[in-house]
C-alpha cells in the first residue's frame, strides 16, 4: 500500500479500513474454522469479505479498546491481545 499525501477525513477512514482489513484478513480465517489454525491464509480481501457475508468466517480485531474505539471495520468483534494473553474463558 502506498501512502498519499492527506486528503481528508474521507481518505483517512478509507486508509484506515483498509489497514485494518489488511490485518485482520490474515487472522480472519484463523478463527472461523480449526482446519486454517495450522497455516497462514492466502485469501485476498474480497474473498475475506465474502466469507464473512456468508457467515464462514469472522473478523477478529485484538488491538485494544482505545484503538478500536478510533475505528474499526463494522463487521469486526473486539478480543483485545492483552485478554488473549491472559486466557478468555469460555461462553
Amino acid at each position: 500500500m502506498t501512502w498519499a499525501k492527506p486528503r481528508g477525513v474521507r481518505h483517512w477512514a478509507f486508509l484506515l479500513e483498509e489497514l485494518l482489513m489488511r490485518t485482520l484478513s490474515a487472522l480472519c480465517l484463523l478463527f472461523a474454522s480449526s482446519a486454517f489454525a495450522d497455516e497462514h491464509t492466502k485469501d485476498t480481501p474480497e474473498q475475506v469479505k465474502k466469507a464473512v457475508a456468508d457467515q464462514k468466517a469472522v473478523l477478529i480485531d485484538v488491538r485494544e479498546q482505545k484503538e478500536w474505539d478510533a475505528g474499526h471495520l463494522k463487521d469486526a468483534d473486539l478480543l483485545p491481545l492483552s485478554k488473549l494473553q491472559k486466557g478468555v474463558p469460555a461462553e
